[in-house]
């Protein structure tokens, strides 16, 4: 995601943030954020005034966030709740990103287990 140049460059990401999520739930009124290192969905973003604003809160839900002083793109993992498709959610976005210097991809999930005894991926 590309994020301006800006004064406080904390309240920059934020605005980027919140300009994307406020853009995917127009897509999908249903999306929500959830903790990206939680086991299970608690703690939801449900809308974008609630992005936090603190950057390391904000990495709780936005895993390897980082922020850049001079402007530039930051790229982030995300855990999205949401009843439309996957395919269906890129597909619509794609103008959006492109004209916002966005990029959103689906992630394969890793499986926990696996079918043989004792091996783990």
């Amino acid at each position: 995601m590309k994020v301006a140049k800006g004064k406080v460059p904390t309240q920059q990401l934020g605005k980027s943030l919140k300009k994307w999520f406020s853009h995917l739930r127009i897509l999908d009124s249903t999306c929500v954020i959830y903790g990206y290192e939680n086991e299970i969905p608690v703690n939801a973003i449900l809308k974008p005034n609630d992005i936090p604003t603190d950057i390391s809160i904000m990495k709780k839900s936005f895993s390897n966030i980082s922020v850049k002083p001079s402007g530039g793109f930051s790229c982030f993992q995300v855990w999205i709740g949401h009843d439309d498709s996957p395919e269906n959610i890129i597909t619509n976005i794609k103008h959006w990103s492109i004209e916002n210097e966005t990029a959103m991809y689906k992630k394969r999930l890793q499986e926990r287990h696996t079918v043989k005894n004792y091996w783990l991926m």
